[in-house]
């Protein structure tokens, strides 16, 4: 993953490289800080005016949808909250003895993921508003993925390259716009993802205090990415559950109840949980036994769920001793009568 994030002189962040060696997620030395609560969730109170709750809940959907598994939540209270969205009346803020005019950002003294409607002129411009809306919801994308434990990455030993040059790409989390000089002409279809953004996002996951392995289609997936544009959001990321070899995946399954005999060849038995296929999400899982450890070749096994897949043979849940695993359907002499 570090070599994904590595990334060139305007893109990714070469100090992540130093997780491989520390297996801490630093950034130019110091350890990322993050606020996700220790349910290994993201919980978010939106009080902003600019930020709409829609574009809040799209936010949270996009990351999710990202991370293959529910890892943002919008919630009604504060006091349920890991994380506050709100507004500032600031006009200017002093930086270094600079005053500067940011759009927005995730703050670490307490006061939240901050954004200034002072400093944004879009109304002022001739935009579509389609561009205005993306632009906001890419600094809404990019504040929560500070909060989540991801750095800039935009290049460079802090990610910062592009913004410290001016150079804007289609990086949300480094230096985005839309329909302005300078601006790439890909990012008047919305704000996509890159591969950067999520394997950074797998590295910060592993770090949490409930550690998550997140975006486990990296490496199964090229040119996978999600797009948001103008209150859509649109995925190629995989849902379901991967077995047996990459790309291959379960993701629905038809009730049966049947009793069929099982061959004598031996096959990986695996533990499958439906919410991953319920909720779209994306988990690759290993195998947690085999048949033969099982005792159960040449035996007539309880067959109760029946799952297609993407690649190859279908897979049968089986009841076991009262317990549920999920096999490759080739075991069986007998096939399920659908």
């Amino acid at each position: 993953m570090t070599s994904i994030t590595h990334g060139d002189t305007y893109s990714g962040n070469t100090s992540l490289d130093t997780v491989s060696t520390k297996h801490v997620y630093q950034l130019e030395g110091d350890n990322l800080k993050n606020f996700v609560g220790s349910d290994g969730i993201l919980k978010l109170y939106n009080t902003s005016e600019m930020m709409t709750l829609e574009m809040v809940q799209s936010a949270a959907e996009y990351w999710n949808t990202l991370a293959g598994t529910k890892i943002v939540e919008i919630v009604r209270t504060q006091a349920e909250s890991d994380e506050t969205i709100r507004d500032s009346d600031t006009n200017g803020i002093m930086v270094n003895g600079k005053i500067t005019y940011p759009l927005g950002g995730q703050t670490y003294n307490g006061e939240g993921i901050l954004f200034y409607p002072n400093h944004w002129h879009l109304d002022e411009t001739t935009l579509p508003d389609a561009f205005k809306n993306n632009w906001k919801e890419a600094t809404l994308i990019h504040g929560i993925g500070h909060a989540l434990g991801i750095p800039h990455l935009g290049g460079g030993a802090d990610g910062a390259n592009a913004i410290r040059d001016n150079v804007l790409g289609t990086e949300f989390m480094s230096s985005w716009a839309v329909g302005v000089h300078g601006s790439p002409l890909e990012n008047i279809n919305g704000v996509k993802s890159s591969k950067i953004d999520a394997a950074a996002l797998a590295m910060a996951g592993l770090t949490w205090e409930k550690p998550k392995k997140l975006a486990s289609w990296l490496f199964s997936e090229e040119d996978t990415c999600v797009v948001y544009n103008n209150g859509n959001i649109a995925s190629s990321v995989p849902y379901g559950v991967e077995l047996d070899f990459k790309g291959n995946y379960i993701q629905a399954k038809q009730i049966v109840d049947q009793y069929l005999l099982m061959g004598e060849k031996n096959y990986n038995v695996y533990r499958v949980t439906d919410d991953v296929l319920e909720n779209r999400h994306f988990e690759r899982v290993s195998n947690y036994t085999t048949t033969k450890n099982l005792n159960i070749n040449n035996k007539i096994i309880h067959v109760i769920g029946y799952y297609p897949s993407t690649k190859g043979n279908p897979y049968y849940r089986v009841e076991v001793e009262n317990q549920e695993y999920v096999i490759n359907s080739a075991v069986f002499v007998d096939k399920v009568r659908i």
